[in-house]
């Protein structure tokens, strides 16, 4: 079996982007650990712990932003992580799509 890594994406109000920055063991532990302390779901509140886990790659790891996750969720407009598949690296999404839009598909 292949080895998936994932992978993080923020955009912020400010027209602020960061796409394809890796997302590692500490993001994905302090997201384990903030998701049990703030009684978070990971299964109803997916999008919740992948905007954690995004902040905290971009913010405490890899120093793309300063600011806290209060003050990310504030002015974030969009943000999640992916696995990146090795074998045809066609990254699948890890994050619900926004059931508010009408055509979702990449067939533009």
């Amino acid at each position: 079996m292949a080895r998936q890594k994932i992978f993080g994406f923020i955009e912020l109000a400010d027209g602020t982007e960061h796409e394809d920055f890796r997302v590692g063991l500490p993001s994905k532990l302090q997201a384990e650990r903030t998701a049990r302390a703030r009684n978070w779901d990971p299964e109803t509140q997916h999008n919740q712990v992948a905007a954690f886990t995004a902040w905290h790659a971009a913010c405490k790891v890899h120093k793309l932003i300063d600011m806290t996750f209060d003050e990310f969720m504030d002015t974030a407009v969009d943000a999640g992580v992916y696995h990146e598949d090795p074998e045809d690296k066609n990254p699948e999404s890890d994050y619900a799509e926004d059931p508010t839009r009408a055509d979702q598909s990449d067939d533009s």
